[in-house]
C-alpha cells in the first residue's frame, strides 16, 4: 500500500464527520425553530411577536446562545496526576 494511503482516509474521514456534524446541528437548529413557533402559533402569538422572538434568537452578534453561565473548571489535583 502506499505510504500515504493512512493519512489521507483519515483526513479524509474528518472532514466528512465535520460535514456531517456540522449539517447535523443545522437540523436540530431549524427543528428547535420550527418547535418554537408551533408553540407560540398555539399559545396564541401573533406573528410580529414570533418574527420577533426568532430574529433575536438568531442574532449571530450574541455570544451565549443560552442564559447558561461559563463552567470553569477546577484545578488539577496533583495526586491524581501522578
Amino acid at each position: 500500500m502506499n505510504a500515504l494511503f493512512i493519512p489521507i482516509v483519515l483526513f479524509g474521514g474528518a472532514f466528512i464527520v465535520a460535514i456531517l456534524s456540522k449539517t447535523f446541528a443545522h437540523v436540530v437548529c431549524h427543528w428547535r425553530d420550527a418547535s418554537l413557533k408551533t408553540s407560540m402559533v398555539e399559545a396564541g402569538y401573533s406573528a410580529a411577536e414570533i418574527e420577533r422572538v426568532i430574529a433575536a434568537r438568531c442574532d449571530k452578534t450574541s455570544t451565549t446562545e443560552l442564559d447558561v453561565p461559563a463552567v470553569r473548571k477546577p484545578p488539577l489535583n496533583k495526586k491524581m496526576v501522578s
